[in-house]
């Protein structure tokens, strides 16, 4: 399966708080990837490099102005 990501893509990483998410999503940033949020259940309403994490998925795609 082959997954298409281009500038205009938004991508919300599971695991972001973890070493290899943060590794990899902050190559992905300086890549020019759009990574607008992480979860993590236990530490929602931080954030890792500027990106905000929350409890679930569901709740970032409430927050307003998110689709």
């Amino acid at each position: 399966m082959s997954i298409f990501v281009d500038e205009t893509t938004k991508v919300i990483y599971q695991g972001l708080t973890g070493s290899q998410g943060s590794y990899y999503g902050r190559l992905n940033r300086e890549y020019g990837t759009q990574v607008v949020a992480g979860t993590h259940p236990k530490k929602a309403g931080t954030d890792v490099d500027g990106v905000p994490i929350y409890q679930t998925l569901l709740r970032q795609l409430k927050q307003p102005g998110n689709s």
